[in-house]
């Protein structure tokens, strides 16, 4: 695993990711936004610490399709259970420490050292989003691009 030594000074991207069991994954990084919406069979049945893993692993990933690699990265998030399971390295729950690996290999790959920090859910950017609702006219985030045991989960985004 890859991880700095040096306490670098993370990059704030303003990017902020949320989970919706209802609705799927938010995405706002730098004023723009892309919702993931769960496939229908999964909505309402899928574990929220597994809808909260993938919006943070969506988030490293657009990030990465954004170009940006060798930093200390901020990424804001509500949940607490993917806050201290990402300090940890490990979630007690099989299918969202799956997800939590695969952050790791992301991170190591492109040489990212993500920095979780939690904000509440008031002002979680990413909640609207996460819920299937624009914001606003923002401009909408590029997509990236998923492997089948991340693909498995959504139908198209907007």
């Amino acid at each position: 695993h890859w991880r700095r030594f040096d306490p670098a000074v993370p990059v704030d991207l303003d990017c902020y990711c949320d989970g919706s069991t209802s609705y799927g994954v938010g995405l706002s990084i730098q004023g723009r936004e892309r919702a993931y919406p769960l496939r229908d069979d999964l909505k309402g049945r899928t574990d929220i610490k597994i809808v909260e893993a993938l919006a943070l692993e969506l988030a490293l990933l657009t990030v990465i399709a954004l170009g940006h690699t060798d930093c200390t990265l901020l990424i804001h998030t509500d949940n607490t259970a993917v806050l201290g399971a990402f300090k940890k390295g490990k979630m007690a729950s099989e299918e969202p420490n799956k997800v939590i690996q695969r952050v790791a290999k992301h991170e190591q790959r492109a040489r990212i050292a993500v920095q979780l920090e939690w904000v509440d859910t008031l002002n979680q950017r990413a909640d609207a989003a996460s819920r299937g609702k624009s914001t606003s006219n923002l401009p909408r985030l590029p997509t990236c691009a998923m492997e089948p045991d991340l693909a498995q989960w959504f139908d198209d985004s907007w």
